[in-house]
């Protein structure tokens, strides 16, 4: 299966929801599993990122929470992924779904 986590809160100055995000992604990559793990993370982020897996694969976007684009764009962009499943780390998300 192809999991997409929306870890846009990565960094550490986020709080719980950072913490929450960081330990999720490291107990899913102790699973014996062959899914494949997508994160997707703010440009912002990026340093603060050191996973290194071979089931993981980060996408980086400046798609910020609480944005036009997070309800325009950011479907769209997680359409073009083919993913089965996306997990939303915090409490919004597109109002009109992403149709996975």
């Amino acid at each position: 299966m192809k999991l997409l986590l929306d870890a846009r809160f990565w960094r550490q100055q986020a709080g719980g929801i950072s913490r929450y995000s960081r330990q999720l992604v490291a107990g899913l990559l102790k699973l014996d599993t062959d899914d494949q793990f997508h994160i997707l993370i703010r440009d912002i982020d990026e340093a603060q990122f050191e996973v290194r897996d071979e089931r993981v694969t980060k996408h980086v976007t400046g798609i910020g929470h609480y944005t036009l684009s997070e309800q325009t764009r950011l479907p769209g962009f997680i359409q073009t992924l083919g993913v089965d499943m996306v997990h939303f780390l915090n409490f919004n998300q597109p109002v009109l779904g992403i149709g996975v």
